[in-house]
């Protein structure tokens, strides 16, 4: 018995080694947002910042309403090299996100932000483009 449970557990464990990759995936998209939108509230440097944090202080939560697939970002790519001829097909992601402040006078503050993600299979990394 002891032999078939320590048999079963190491195949679980290799078994959880080889769970599909999110790359490019739209869970891989949700997991990128909320992390650049978790480094905005605690004050870091992220892809998410939008124009309108210029004028108000750092957020305080979010709340991504709905990610949907669309077309790459025309502008997601390394804008020093030319632009990739694959690059309209790669996997492109709309989401839309409610963001909240404390405005100036002291009260809460909603607004709801698009965001274009974009996978680069090449470079093997999110690209983010606000939506204005």
């Amino acid at each position: 018995m002891k032999t078939l449970s320590t048999t079963l557990f190491l195949s679980l464990i290799l078994l959880s080694g080889c769970a599909p990759s999110t790359e490019g995936s739209q869970e891989g998209a949700e997991a990128y947002l909320s992390s650049e939108l978790n480094k905005w509230i605690a004050g870091e440097d992220s892809e998410a910042e939008t124009l309108l944090a210029a004028t108000l202080r750092d957020p305080i939560s979010f709340n991504i309403r709905n990610i949907s697939p669309c077309k790459a970002h025309i502008l997601a790519y390394d804008l020093s090299k030319p632009c990739p001829k694959d690059q309209k097909s790669w996997p492109g992601y709309r989401c839309n996100v409610v963001i909240e402040w404390i405005s100036q006078a002291n009260r809460p503050l909603e607004k709801v932000t698009v965001y274009t993600l974009t996978w680069s299979p090449v470079e093997k990394k999110w690209y983010v483009h606000e939506e204005l």
